[in-house]
């Protein structure tokens, strides 16, 4: 990459973990749902109405359910009601993408945690997701998975592996069925993957896919225990882990599994960039986003932060290329940034978005004030990431 093109520590990998070589966010895909959540609880308060709210279910197909009431997550499906009406009815949780509880402010305790979370307090989100894990309120029956997985999430934000792995392992005990059941798994895997154990990585990932199998859950739990597998494999054979994301984008596929295809060819992509193969990079990089839908967003986000370094690495200060990849920057960084909260991706793309303005060769004065401006937002939101550093110097 260029001088200023630093490399991330992380990168983007949708299967709900965090991976020093494939990873997302260490904050939880639930967050910016639980943020939209607050604001419309807000709203709500505000305008002093009272009517009964209804859930939400989004599908990896792009599809969304509403005005509907959810009765129970499980690692096999979802039950859900339409407001009104007694019936049942379900969806596989394999084509789930996303539950949206519109009472999920109803307890101040969850309530307080979650937007805690999402501003990277993760002692005082702990705290209070214990407490709530510990006396669950009857009414919200969703929440006391909810409440224990993101107490385990807090832990391992803040590298206590130990503590992480202790709670993933008590939620599987309490709640057996657990919606999170593969993340779990995976996210204990990447536990001991940080702690150099690279048998117990192994021996969870096999544990998940033999679990997987046997209780019927469908071909995404496998699918996703091979992709963080080939994650690991990339830290000391690239090659090697190149030609497995490429076997998985395509067996995902065939599996009617989108997310993890899309996953499997971010990661491909990034490999690609890293090998300076550019135009096949940046090939990947706009399929991961055509099919944005059927992927969460830090995927999609981490797909225009790689686009655009790809037409830094191969443009001039001044040229189309640099202008493709400030607009790139800007969608994650402007457009995605209030959904992604405290995202480690905001924050690089803010950076990388400053550094193309300051480079411009037409209007430069106006240009090297946004640039300034850009900055000081990453040191303001972002003070403790390595964005923040390099903005300092700018």
């Amino acid at each position: 990459m260029r001088g200023w093109c630093a490399e991330p520590e992380t990168l983007t990998l949708d299967t709900g973990l965090t991976s020093p070589f494939a990873a997302e966010s260490s904050l939880p895909r639930s967050l910016p749902t639980m943020k939209r959540a607050v604001i419309a609880w807000t709203l709500t308060l505000a305008a002093g109405t009272t009517s009964v709210q209804a859930d939400e279910i989004h599908l990896f197909e792009g599809k969304s359910l509403t005005n509907v009431r959810v009765h129970e997550e499980t690692n096999e499906k979802v039950t859900y009601s339409r407001i009104g009406e007694r019936q049942k009815d379900s969806k596989e949780l394999d084509l789930v993408k996303e539950v949206v509880y519109k009472d999920a402010t109803k307890d101040e305790n969850y309530a307080n945690a979650t937007y805690q979370m999402s501003q990277g307090q993760f002692d005082s989100a702990a705290q209070l997701f214990k407490a709530v894990a510990a006396n669950p309120p009857k009414s919200l029956p969703w929440v006391k998975q909810y409440a224990m997985f993101n107490l385990a999430e807090c832990a391992r934000a803040r590298a206590q592996y130990d503590n992480a792995i202790r709670y993933y392992d008590d939620l599987l005990k309490k709640v057996p069925n657990t919606r999170f059941f593969a993340d779990c798994y995976l996210n204990k895997a990447e536990c001991f993957n940080r702690k150099g154990d690279s048998a117990e990585v192994a021996r969870v990932c096999d544990q998940l896919k033999l679990d997987a199998d046997t209780q019927g859950l469908g071909p995404r739990s496998g699918l996703r225990a091979d992709l963080f597998l080939a994650s690991v494999e990339e830290q000391g054979n690239a090659t090697k882990a190149m030609e497995m994301y490429a076997a998985l984008a395509t067996k995902a596929a065939n599996d009617d599994v989108p997310d993890v295809a899309n996953a499997a060819r971010l990661r491909l992509a990034t490999a690609k960039l890293k090998e300076k193969n550019l135009d096949e990079a940046r090939r990947l990089f706009e399929q991961v986003i055509e099919a944005r839908q059927a992927s969460s967003l830090q995927t999609v986000a981490a797909a225009y932060n790689g686009l655009g370094r790809s037409y830094v690495e191969k443009g001039a200060p001044g040229t189309e290329d640099y202008g493709a990849a400030l607009h790139a920057f800007l969608r994650t960084g402007v457009h995605y940034a209030d959904k992604l909260g405290k995202d480690d991706l905001v924050a690089q793309a803010l950076y990388y978005a400053g550094r193309c303005l300051e480079e411009r060769t037409t209007d430069p004065t106006e240009s090297g004030r946004r640039a300034k401006f850009l900055y000081s937002r990453v040191m303001k939101e972002f003070p403790s990431s390595e964005w923040a550093k390099l903005a300092s110097e700018r």
